[in-house]
């Protein structure tokens, strides 16, 4: 299973397991928790694993362009 995780919201637009489209508002930026100002925390998990985003952003960008 792919999970992306959006931590520091103020408020959140979307259910979880809910399928969105590309440019969907999630939630707004904020800055609950232990912070220094409103930031997105963002991350990718696959099986589990935490993966670099850019990484995946990257392999996202040679699928689009193959397609």
């Amino acid at each position: 299973a792919i999970e992306s995780l959006y931590l520091h919201l103020d408020s959140i637009a979307v259910e979880k397991g809910q399928y969105v489209e590309a440019g969907e508002a999630l939630g707004v930026m904020g800055d609950t928790g232990e912070t220094d100002g409103a930031h997105l925390h963002y991350e990718v998990r696959v099986a589990g694993k935490h993966l670099d985003p850019r990484d995946v952003f990257e392999v996202i960008s040679h699928v689009d362009e193959n397609r």
